[in-house]
């Protein structure tokens, strides 16, 4: 019986607000290769049983320790580089091997703890360059794209597809994809919608704190061009993005970018920044239009009115973006995720012995140091608050004594 734990980035709460638990289900557990799989992490509130998922809430290191070694899996895989690997590499327990998948640029999400895991998965090979600067062999690394249901996401009837369109607008539609921050760039997006004809619209998918944005549409006179939407469900977005006359997302930096492939399924034409790793995947004008700089607006802009021609050339170029995204498909990517545990689990030595080095041990020791202090500052911090808290209050309720008149 083969079986795995999960420590996820983010708790399976998550994915329940964002309707994708069934996806992450099958993500979990690619190609059925497991016979049983175990949530493990701190950040659940409490241990149950959620579509086929055995989630188990961590209440503390040494607990997680004990359910690791209740449960006692083949394999612990980390779904991120961050605080989870921290957590998982410090309290790893003998002859239980790691996986570590990476899926972001971020440096915030690329822990120096990625160096003392089993194995790692890169979602591109920018990611596996900077894995490597970050002390990981390159042997150690797999790359392995996301995936991306080509059955579901394929390009919709036009027709269907033209009267959703004029139900959003009469003229020509930008849709970007993507949570409000400065990472994917809807500010250059603002400054480009300008510089092209007024028929041009924008419609921003994605969650976070869209006032900045809408103040700076105020600021260029593009407000009344431009919609916020916080979430479209998974399976409506074919849809959305065979309506779009562009998918632009000109991102200032991407892990992987599994939007452009869902639009490149959808034979949507793609405007985007010309550095990895959407060009591992995406080649300018040939299946998608790439901009140098992704801070220039009228670069931006010029990219946009060529690739929202519909032209003969943009048509091919969309065929084409399809054909590079069936290379993600996610029947393909399951297989391939199966194949690497296969290979992995076959040939694996846990590390846990030969990285019981001097650097393994500093870096646990500063780390576990760290963790100590930051809650004993808390602690701290907590403490006086509500010494203070309470002073406050008994002044306030304390009733005034009138002073003496001797």
């Amino acid at each position: 019986m083969k079986k795995i734990a999960i420590l996820p980035f983010d708790p399976i709460d998550a994915y329940e607000q964002k309707g994708t638990l069934r996806l992450y289900k099958e993500y979990f557990n690619p190609a059925a290769y497991f016979d049983r799989v175990w949530v493990i992490s701190p950040r659940e509130k409490h241990d149950r049983i959620l579509d086929g998922f055995v989630i188990k809430a961590a209440r503390n290191p040494s607990h997680f320790r004990s359910l690791l070694t209740e449960f006692d899996p083949d394999v612990l895989r980390v779904y991120g580089g961050g605080w989870n690997a921290d957590y998982a590499i410090a309290n790893r327990i003998a002859g239980l091997p790691i996986i570590v998948s990476l899926h972001d640029t971020n440096p915030s999400l690329l822990s120096p703890s990625i160096q003392f895991a089993d194995g790692i998965i890169a979602m591109s090979e920018v990611i596996k360059e900077l894995a490597i600067k970050a002390g990981v062999q390159s042997e150690q690394i797999q790359v392995m794209g996301n995936r991306v249901n080509t059955q579901l996401f394929q390009l919709v009837d036009p027709k269907q597809a033209s009267q959703f369109k004029k139900q959003l607008t009469d003229g020509r539609l930008i849709l970007h994809i993507g949570r409000q921050c400065a990472q994917k760039n809807q500010d250059t997006l603002l400054r480009a919608l300008p510089l092209l004809p007024a028929d041009f619209s924008v419609v921003f998918v994605g969650q976070g704190d869209a006032r900045p944005y809408q103040r700076l549409a105020s600021e260029l006179g593009v407000l009344a061009r431009c919609s916020w939407i916080e979430r479209i469900p998974n399976e409506e977005l074919p849809m959305w993005y065979s309506a779009s006359d562009v998918f632009c997302v000109p991102s200032r930096w991407e892990g992987f970018g599994i939007v452009f492939i869902e639009a490149a399924a959808c034979e949507s034409p793609i405007v985007s920044s010309n550095m990895a790793p959407m060009n591992e995947y995406l080649v300018h004008k040939e299946t998608a239009w790439l901009v140098d700089d992704c801070e220039d607006p009228a670069a931006l802009a010029r990219g946009i009115t060529f690739m929202a021609t519909g032209s003969k050339e943009v048509g091919e170029i969309t065929r084409q973006a399809r054909q590079a995204a069936l290379q993600f498909d996610k029947e393909k990517i399951d297989q391939l995720e199966a194949y690497i545990y296969r290979d992995f689990l076959q040939d694996v030595q846990p590390t846990w012995s030969k990285k019981l080095t001097r650097r393994y041990r500093f870096w646990r020791t500063g780390f576990l140091l760290r963790q100590h202090f930051v809650a004993r500052k808390y602690r701290t911090v907590r403490d006086w608050g509500i010494r203070f808290l309470l002073r406050l209050y008994r002044q306030i309720r304390q009733p005034l004594t009138p002073q003496s008149n001797s």
